[in-house]
């Protein structure tokens, strides 16, 4: 009888990972959709996509701000610098995964577009720590630590 509750037991736990997992991988479309896209607002693609807090890296850079409109302003800057508009990501390929039974997760992600001399202009390694906050997933640190690369997980840092 043990064995018929662990049974179902893991069975649901493996259920509800592959739905998180599912979840994450729509929020990364999502956002990897909404993030270039300059028929939305810098605030509005903020305002679905981050915490009320973020933080922002760029290799060894740290960005934080007790200001409520820090989101909307690094996906500005990200938008300019990284040339989003002219050189858009066409995919995207998360290369691990980490969820947490307490509502966190952590994405090694690869931003992927078509190649380009200018390392601003290639595909980005990305760790993302999100929290399911109000019922939804959110970005609580953008850390990019890698241009050009096409294997993220070997990238060094």
């Amino acid at each position: 009888m043990k064995f018929v509750f662990l049974s179902a037991f893991v069975l649901l736990s493996s259920a509800a990972c592959a739905d998180e997992s599912r979840e994450l991988w729509n929020f990364t479309q999502r956002f990897l959709k909404d993030f270039p896209d300059h028929s939305k607002s810098a605030a509005d693609v903020a305002g679905a996509h981050f915490a009320a807090t973020p933080v922002f890296y760029i290799g060894q850079m740290p960005g934080f701000d007790t200001s409520p409109e820090l989101g909307a302003k690094m996906v500005e800057i990200y938008r300019e610098q990284f040339c989003v508009d002219s050189h858009p990501f066409t995919a995207f390929d998360i290369e691990n995964q980490a969820v947490g039974a307490d509502g966190s997760a952590a994405v090694l992600v690869a931003f992927r577009r078509p190649s380009a001399p200018d390392p601003r202009l290639k595909d980005f390694c990305n760790i993302l720590s999100l929290a399911k906050l109000n019922g939804d997933w959110k970005i609580m640190t953008w850390f990019i630590y890698g241009l050009s690369a096409r294997d993220c997980s070997h990238q060094n840092f």
